[in-house]
C-alpha cells in the first residue's frame, strides 16, 4: 500500500538529499583523524540507512531486521566505546547524540513490527530538538571539541581546515562549516519526518 505520506516526489528529493548528506560525510571520513572519523562514519551509516528506507531493496519488510541489526550494532559498538573509553579525545556529548540517534535509526527499521507512537513521537521531537540545535549552531561546537588533527598524509595533500567543507565551498563568503552544519540539521529533519510518515502513513498508523 502507498505511503501518502511518501509520495513519489518526495522519495526522490529525500534520496538526493541524503547521497548528497552521505556524500559530504563520506568526505570527512576520508580527511579527517580519529575519533572525528568515526563521529562521521555514524552519520555516513544513517545516511545509507535512510537511503535504504526510502528505496528499499525487495522491500522494507525484507531488509527490516538486517538494518535494525546493523544500526543498533553500531550504537553498541561505535557509540557506546567511544563514550565509556572516550579515547583519544575528550568525553564529549556528540557521542551519546550519536548513540541515541543509531537506536532511533534501529527502531525505525523495525517499526513495521513493533511501531508505538508512545515512542515514535518522543523520537520525533528529539530530532526536531536537534534540527534547531544545529541550524542555529548551539551544537556545533562540540563538533571542533573532539579535538582530531587531520592525518599527516591529508595535510600534505589539502590545506582544508579540519572540520571545515571542501575549498569550492569554502570559497563562498561567510560559509565556513555550514554546509555539514546544515547537512546535520537536514539529517535530523529528514528523520524526524520519516519516522511520522512511517507511524501514520503506514497501516499501523490508522
Amino acid at each position: 500500500m502507498p505511503n501518502p505520506w511518501l509520495p513519489t516526489w518526495v522519495v526522490v528529493v529525500f534520496a538526493a538529499v541524503f547521497v548528497v548528506i552521505m556524500l559530504l560525510h563520506v568526505q570527512h571520513v576520508v580527511e579527517m583523524g580519529s575519533p572525528r572519523r568515526w563521529w562521521h562514519g555514524g552519520h555516513v551509516l544513517m545516511a545509507a540507512a535512510m537511503l535504504v528506507m526510502l528505496v528499499p531493496i525487495g522491500g522494507l519488510p525484507a531488509v527490516g531486521p538486517l538494518g535494525s541489526s546493523v544500526c543498533a550494532a553500531a550504537a553498541a559498538g561505535l557509540g557506546g566505546s567511544r563514550l565509556v573509553l572516550h579515547r583519544p579525545a575528550p568525553r564529549s556529548l556528540l557521542w551519546p547524540l550519536l548513540v541515541v540517534d543509531l537506536l532511533a535509526m534501529a527502531y525505525m527499521f523495525a517499526m513495521e513490527a513493533v511501531g508505538t507512537a508512545w515512542l515514535t513521537l518522543p523520537l520525533v521531537a528529539w530530532f526536531v530538538l536537534q534540527a534547531w540545535g544545529w541550524f542555529g549552531g548551539g551544537l556545533f561546537p562540540m563538533v571542533a571539541a573532539l579535538g582530531a588533527a587531520d592525518p599527516p598524509a591529508a595535510r600534505g595533500a589539502s590545506n582544508t581546515p579540519v572540520g571545515q567543507v571542501p575549498a569550492v565551498v569554502r570559497a563562498l563568503p561567510g560559509t565556513g562549516d555550514l554546509a555539514l552544519r546544515i547537512s546535520l540539521a537536514t539529517m535530523a529533519t529528514g528523520m524526524a519526518y520519516m519516522l511520522l510518515a512511517m507511524q501514520f502513513g503506514m497501516s499501523m498508523g490508522a
